[in-house]
């Protein structure tokens, strides 16, 4: 199949060679008649990526002392650029990642 590459594709790809990882990961055979039990594990790939991005963002502007932690999370959820919606995403996610990793052990195990 022949794809069409931008300069910048082929100046990333003359560096780092990352074609045939590319191949490997996009462009492999899938199956007839999967369900969705299928996407487990990338689901749960998903929410722990979700999870150390939220969670470093939230550590920029957190205090861990027992006089700064309240008042650092008010900071968060009120002042910092969509903090609250970090928040919310690291908080679900959490919650998410259990369900997930539970679904996808049942999946795997049965």
């Amino acid at each position: 199949m022949a794809t069409r590459e931008s300069a910048v594709t082929r100046w990333w790809d003359e560096r780092l060679g990352l074609t045939p990882l590319t191949e490997k990961l996009l462009r492999r055979h899938v199956p007839w008649g999967l369900t969705w039990w299928y996407s487990q594990g990338a689901a749960t790939l998903f929410v722990l990526t979700l999870q150390f991005v939220t969670g470093i963002l939230l550590a920029w502007n957190y205090g861990a002392t027992p006089t700064d932690a309240y008042d650092s999370v008010q900071y968060i959820s009120n002042e910092v650029p969509f903090g609250w919606f970090i928040r919310g995403l690291h908080h679900w996610g959490a919650s998410a990642m259990i369900v997930l990793i539970m679904v996808h052990m049942a999946s795997a195990l049965c």
